[in-house]
């Protein structure tokens, strides 16, 4: 979310329209995590480790009671260009440096990233805008089924 607020001021303003909004930041989000990627691979210096990242649902559909009235009109339109822009960076990373990456996009708001995940309880609406206990309890068995056995970094 903190990548991203500089996005929402921008939006907020009105100096830019929707996607446009998030473009650099989006993309400033890319390059730092795969630098962080790369890092955590320089760090293991070869030794077994489980590397396993999870990509960020659709947190805007179904929130727009508690988002910002400019979101509002446009939650599921944005909230799905940010969690697949978000997911198709952390997943490329992952794999590019022999990770696992779990889609909790497409587990929470399914193949088109709108359904609504606060409606399903797999969301928290009144702490907007965190997995529940339920949500928790999916990604960790999403993360169990990558498996457990340690890849070599380097």
């Amino acid at each position: 979310g903190a990548d991203l607020n500089a996005g929402d001021d921008r939006f907020a303003a009105g100096t830019c329209s929707a996607e446009a909004c998030y473009k650099d930041d989006l993309a400033a989000f890319a390059q730092n995590f795969d630098a962080a990627a790369v890092a955590i691979v320089k760090a293991r210096d070869g030794k077994p480790t489980l590397f396993r990242a999870i990509t960020p649902p659709n947190v805007l559909t179904g929130a727009e009671s508690v988002i910002p009235p400019f979101l509002r009109p446009v939650a599921t339109r944005i909230g799905v260009f940010q969690a697949k822009s978000i997911r198709t960076s952390v997943c490329s990373a992952m794999h590019k440096h022999h990770g696992d990456c779990i889609d909790v996009l497409t587990a929470f708001n399914g193949a088109s990233g709108k359904n609504n995940a606060y409606k399903s309880g797999l969301m928290n609406l009144s702490d907007c805008c965190y997995p529940s206990a339920k949500g928790q309890e999916l990604m960790a068995e999403l993360l169990i089924k990558t498996g457990t056995t340690p890849v070599v970094l380097g």
